[in-house]
């Protein structure tokens, strides 16, 4: 994925980003962290005049966008052969034009959602009287699996869902999301009046791995996200406040949320993203004890007992 950076709106792809918020009164929701993956198109599909060098690409990313796509090559390209999964291509088009000493390229897609398939047009090209070996991909990328793995502790569960689905710049929900039951973690979704996906809530149930699949079926495209739940460590500690005094505390590790035994102690995750994921504030309410649950990214947790004086 390194080819590409963001094309927002016609490239669908939301990251499935479980995170916590908390079910006790008067506890802030968890943050929304997100993998930074985002969809992005290779420029060809978006400029006519991408150019394409050895290895280049021409590909396309949703089925939002056209079909057709074209770039140039500097000299007198030659086709020879095309190779790997010619049944993507639907037609082709390769013009020399001697005013400019390009060859223009234009290659009609057979678009398959939900999958990834490459093929390889194999030539050479003249330019300034030397001849060399060249191909470039034409590439229907219509599946996406997530490279960062998502930790959840055992007994790790929302206690509400929260938005996250449309991060800022995606145009779509999910239509389907899969499995929602599994021997590893329980998935709830919630919908819109119009049953469209909005929100999902997460529940680990024991240690294991699981992929977790997301269809958006208006872009054709399949978004792969794998969750491991561990039996994450657990750091007890007890820390004592006044009435309407705060402590903040600054952990070793990321934070997915943050949850609250009851309505003595309020807790809210202050984060600065630019700095850290890490900081958060506990304020005495009213007198009693609570116990705090701090959920990191990795799967561990600490349970804070807060007693307010």
């Amino acid at each position: 994925m390194t080819k590409m950076k963001s094309r927002i709106c016609a490239g669908l792809l939301a990251v499935l980003t479980l995170v916590g918020t908390s079910a006790a009164l008067g506890v802030v929701p968890g943050i929304t962290t997100e993998n930074s993956l985002s969809i992005t198109a290779d420029a060809a599909t978006v400029l006519p005049t991408k150019k394409l060098t050895n290895n280049a690409y021409l590909a396309i990313y949703d089925t939002n966008t056209s079909n057709v796509l074209r770039g140039y090559i500097d000299g007198k390209f030659t086709l020879k052969s095309v190779t790997g999964a010619t049944s993507i291509i639907k037609s082709k088009q390769i013009k020399y034009d001697s005013k400019t000493n390009r060859t223009n390229v234009t290659v009609t897609l057979n678009v398959k959602p939900y999958n990834n398939y490459k093929a390889y047009f194999n030539g050479t090209v003249t330019k300034g009287g030397k001849t060399s070996n060249m191909k470039f991909i034409v590439e229907n990328h219509l599946h996406w699996t997530d490279n960062v793995v998502q930790y959840y502790g055992v007994g790790y569960k929302n206690g509400k869902p929260e938005s996250q689905f449309i991060p800022e710049g995606i145009c779509d929900y999910p239509s389907e999301i899969s499995p929602l039951k599994s021997s590893v973690v329980r998935l709830c979704t919630m919908t819109d009046s119009k049953g469209k996906i909005t929100d999902v809530s997460v529940t680990a149930l024991k240690a294991g791995t699981v992929n977790i699949n997301k269809v958006y079926s208006s872009a054709g495209v399949l978004y792969t996200q794998t969750i491991k739940v561990v039996s994450g460590k657990v750091y007890k500690s007890n820390k004592t406040l006044n009435v309407k005094k705060s402590w903040t505390n600054k952990a070793s590790m990321d934070i997915r949320s943050i949850k609250v035994s009851n309505k003595h102690v309020f807790a809210v995750q202050d984060f600065d993203f630019s700095k850290d994921l890490k900081t958060y504030i506990v304020r005495g309410v009213s007198k009693g004890t609570a116990k705090v649950t701090v959920w990191y990214m990795n799967g561990s947790r600490s349970e804070i007992t807060v007693t307010v004086k």
